[in-house]
């Protein structure tokens, strides 16, 4: 039971007052905008009561909305923590309930946030806030395909799907390669949206010049490789990196596959990174290619000026090498 503006609300009868429930989980109320996840959580009550999992069902800077299986007796003001992990990211945070819904359902407001911690957090809500924009151009995009809305000429025919008409109306070309490949070992490839070409290409060198977009850098520094889902730090060095990834070799043998999610943790430069992506490429039971996924803005720009400074004293050594070879 809790009161808020000198009425009173019981748990499990949050519409006996709608205004007041409008008040607590609608937009008026929130001043930092909303955006939906789904994570694990564990409420844990500051009165010592027993911890409570559920999950986030949408997270901004100043609060979350989460729900549990269980009717949890939490009222209104009520002090709470919780522990969630978003994105790769652990965060213990302390709020109040703000407001209840069929005992389920909670709505916290964060207190005393340290300001590391919410440059952590506003860090994860941009990149769940890119994240949930694609999702929400595919979805638009294959709605689109499938009531037919198709720039292909020709009709579609009507008992034939959107889909597989756009199959249709676009021949099958057989790729020609100009040069033969490589004769490298074959390497696993995870499927990417970024590029088309064919296996033949991928294979014969993974990461090379016609496989990745933005130009690569051999570097040479330590670096913590996390296995998001397993929990599981590696070790590691990484060797090459680009701003669309990087090549990683482990000192353990990296025996999990490719399109697992993990993360790349490094400091070069003076510059600490904490980059999640996904394995995109085993080239050997200590190698692996990365591709980076959800990169904020921010860090995006960081690493943009990190690899313009290893392109600068790439060309510096390059040109001292040649003044050197010159002199001999």
């Amino acid at each position: 039971m809790g009161t808020i503006g000198g009425t009173t609300m019981q748990q499990g009868q949050p519409d006996a007052r709608p205004e007041i429930t409008a008040k607590l989980f609608g937009r008026e109320r929130r001043a930092d905008t909303r955006h939906c996840v789904d994570c694990q959580v564990l409420v844990v009550p500051m009165t010592g009561a027993t911890q409570v999992p559920g999950h986030l069902v949408d997270i901004s800077a100043g609060g979350c909305r989460l729900e549990t299986k269980a009717r949890v007796m939490v009222t209104i003001m009520m002090r709470v923590e919780l522990q969630f992990q978003l994105r790769g990211i652990a965060f213990r945070l302390v709020g109040v309930c703000q407001g209840t819904r069929g005992g389920n359902f909670y709505a916290v407001r964060f207190q005393d946030v340290s300001q590391r911690k919410r440059i952590e957090l506003m860090e994860v809500i941009d990149e769940v806030m890119q994240a949930n924009a694609r999702k929400a151009v595919a979805a638009a995009d294959f709605q689109a395909v499938e009531q037919g809305r198709v720039t292909d000429a020709g009709s579609v025919n009507p008992g034939v799907s959107a889909i597989d008409a756009t199959r249709v109306a676009i021949p099958a070309v057989t790729p020609v390669l100009s040069t033969p490949p490589l004769q490298a070992p074959v390497v696993a490839v995870a499927p990417s949206l970024e590029t088309s070409l064919p296996v033949a290409v991928a294979n014969s060198g993974a990461f090379g010049v016609g496989c990745r977009v933005n130009s690569r850098h051999i570097v040479d520094t330590s670096a913590q490789l996390l296995l998001i889902k397993a929990g599981i730090s590696m070790p590691s060095r990484i060797l090459n990196l680009s701003l669309s990834g990087c090549r990683l070799r482990t000192e353990e043998p990296f025996n999990v596959g490719i399109y697992v999610r993990l993360e790349a943790e490094f400091c070069l430069n003076g510059l600490a990174f904490r980059l999640g992506g996904v394995s995109q490429a085993i080239l050997d039971k200590h190698t692996i290619g990365i591709r980076f996924l959800d990169v904020s803005e921010r860090r995006r720009e960081q690493l943009v000026e990190l690899i313009a400074e290893i392109a600068d004293a790439e060309a510096a050594k390059a040109v001292a090498d040649g003044g050197e070879e010159a002199a001999v």
